[in-house]
């Protein structure tokens, strides 16, 4: 039968679909569940082409500095790009425990850490990157990030923590987007708690065709580490509130989330649709896919977390995934607990529905005659 779905998983995509065999799987009929198993439509919700990314942080096949896409933004382009990044405040710190004072100095890659970092983000977000990036939500850069003049900034409250302030930047491009209200803004953790969040209303531009006539919500956030038992984190409702509210005031239901999550992959409320669900978001979901994008540190302690960094919508068709830079290339001159950065590209729908699915590729239906050939062969 036809392939019933397609779970959210890590890199590879491996997609879970059923069908009737009359043997056992094995030998012939094994290839046939491996070859209808790999040609699944695009049911899921994030099951776009991606990049294998084991501890070696592999990504989009390049070698070195990140390389925007060639494509770039048309005038027939539906597609909205977020980016989400926590160098982590280390990246910026002089000392060890955690200061801002510069003059005091130590080993943690500094100040070569804050070079790569402004390098690479002024890089991706330049004005002629091919890939442009409509928003960006960057985590614990304390005010030390100056973005490119097309982009504008909200910036959160400042968090206190024992690791120095906890902030979030969202950035976002002028050039299509304007503000829409105010934004929403606290610390998940209370004043003197940290995990910041930031609650924005945009409004389309008019100039290309993904930002007309859409309106939406952009949550940038650094979620607490969850309850490993229970999915749920602190300060919860605490954002779920403040999401509501900015929902109520601004008329608006779409939302875009750009967050260091802090969920991995195997831990409870990890999925998607349970993270959209904590913030108030509804169930409906598309997502980055899982990556190892935690954290530098030493030995085999470097990035064994998958899952930490995404980019969640309610709305769309799909999301399409890449990470700009490799692991390899971060643990030269990253600072501990850096993480990796995440991009993800959301497609949108042609009509006005919150959900759109993806329809299914050639590749499938090929898949669908072959399969029926085989089988055809085999039973004759």
């Amino acid at each position: 039968s036809a392939p019933a779905s397609c779970d959210e998983v890590a890199t590879p995509v491996v997609c879970t679909c059923t069908m009737t065999l009359q043997c056992s799987a094995h030998g012939t009929w094994r290839q046939v569940a491996v070859v209808v198993a790999c040609m699944c439509s695009g049911a899921g919700s994030s099951r776009k082409r991606t990049w294998l990314h084991g501890i070696d942080g592999g990504v989009d096949g390049t070698v070195g500095p990140h390389t925007p896409s060639a494509e770039g933004r048309t005038q027939n382009d539906r597609h909205i790009t977020a980016l989400v990044y926590n160098p982590h405040g280390e990246c910026f710190a002089t000392k060890r425990p955690y200061s801002w004072r510069k003059e005091l100095g130590w080993h943690n890659n500094y100040p070569k850490c804050e070079q790569h970092v402004t390098a690479f983000l002024d890089e991706v977000l330049a004005s002629n990157a091919s890939q442009k990036v409509d928003f960006a939500g960057l985590v614990y850069t304390n005010g030390r990030y100056t973005a490119p003049e097309h982009m504008g900034k909200v910036e959160s409250s400042r968090c206190l923590t024992k690791h120095g302030n906890d902030d979030v930047l969202l950035l976002y491009d002028t050039r299509v987007w304007a503000t829409k209200g105010d934004p929403h803004m606290g610390c998940m953790e209370g004043d003197l708690g940290g995990r910041p969040f930031l609650i924005q209303g945009f409004r389309g531009m008019g100039t290309t065709p993904s930002a007309s006539p859409l309106t939406l919500l952009v949550v940038a956030a650094h979620f607490p580490h969850p309850h490993i038992a229970t999915g749920n984190f602190d300060g919860q409702e605490i954002l779920r509130k403040e999401v509501q509210a900015a929902k109520q005031s601004l008329s608006v239901d779409k939302i875009l989330l750009v967050a260091d999550t802090n969920f991995a992959d195997f831990m409870v409320g990890s999925r998607g649709s349970s993270i959209m669900q904590a913030i108030g978001g509804g169930i409906a979901y598309r997502t980055t896919t899982f990556a190892y994008t935690c954290c530098v540190s030493e030995g085999i302690e470097a990035f064994r977390y998958k899952g930490f960094d995404r980019v969640i919508s309610n709305f769309g068709r799909s999301m399409d995934t890449k990470f700009p830079l490799k692991a390899s290339q971060v643990m030269k001159w990253g600072a501990q607990n850096m993480h990796l950065p995440v991009l993800g590209s959301l497609e949108l729908c042609d009509e006005p529905t919150t959900l759109c699915g993806r329809a299914a590729p050639l590749r499938y239906w090929l898949s669908v005659i072959l399969v029926a050939f085989i089988l055809a062969v085999f039973t004759s």
